[in-house]
């Protein structure tokens, strides 16, 4: 990872494996043992002058917006990453009860719950919120789901979000980027947060090291899609 980024001219990168504390109830069902026993095998993480190296973590939230990290565990990473939409997972939401009205609304609770709780959000970041794992059992349900949610929604949230200095994650698809419909129901969202306030960081969601071959790819294509420039950068202070 770090040699990805001096290569590639990057200042700074994250390692962000999932993780849910073993403190913390939990209502994991075939999620793999990510405690902070596996995370930190990782550390002391290498460091180049060229390519600042972080360790963070992706955590998760059930559906009783219950998060895998206890608050003790807040300053052992340096940056922590939530998704809102692994909705995959019957431990984050009822499968029985899918639909785009639903998980439109249900996304904007979990969204909402979020920024209501006691975080250090000046290290938080929203993970992959327009992401298909919302609704993957139908094709194409994640656009769907998406153009549910109403700009006055979607303001409404960002706002707050700009408010708490959370990070909102880009983290978006080839095939989403390349089609020009498609690339318009993915950015408006995160054009909405822009005008908000909100300040982005670039997610590659890599699980397995080719997954980087087309990460810069992706954020060039993202980072002119939305028109942003350094002023649009989330800083983890």
């Amino acid at each position: 990872m770090l040699n990805y980024g001096v290569k590639n001219g990057l200042k700074q990168i994250i390692v962000t494996d999932h993780y849910w504390d073993d403190t913390v109830p939990s209502m994991l069902d075939g999620y793999p043992s990510q405690n902070f026993s596996l995370l930190s095998k990782a550390l002391p993480l290498p460091q180049n002058e060229k390519c600042e190296f972080l360790f963070g973590c992706e955590t998760d939230m059930d559906k009783n917006c219950l998060l895998g990290i206890p608050k003790e565990r807040y300053d052992d990473f340096q940056f922590i990453i939530v998704p809102l939409n692994h909705l995959h997972f019957a431990f984050a939401c009822d499968p029985t009860k899918k639909s785009v009205e639903y998980l439109a609304k249900y996304i904007e609770q979990r969204f909402n719950s979020l920024l209501n709780m006691d975080l250090p959000f000046h290290k938080i970041g929203i993970a992959h919120l327009t992401d298909r794992l919302m609704y993957h059992e139908k094709k194409d349900g994640y656009l769907e789901v998406v153009e549910a949610i109403s700009d006055h929604t979607f303001a409404e949230l960002f706002k707050k979000a700009a408010e708490k200095g959370v990070g909102i994650e880009l983290n978006i698809s080839l095939n989403d980027l390349e089609d020009v419909k498609r690339a318009q129901k993915i950015a408006r969202p995160y054009l909405i947060a822009k005008e908000q306030g909100c300040k982005f960081y670039l997610g590659s969601d890599s699980h397995l090291p080719y997954d980087f071959e087309i990460a810069i790819e992706r954020f060039t294509r993202v980072i002119d899609l939305l028109q942003l420039d350094e002023t649009d950068k989330f800083y983890i202070k």
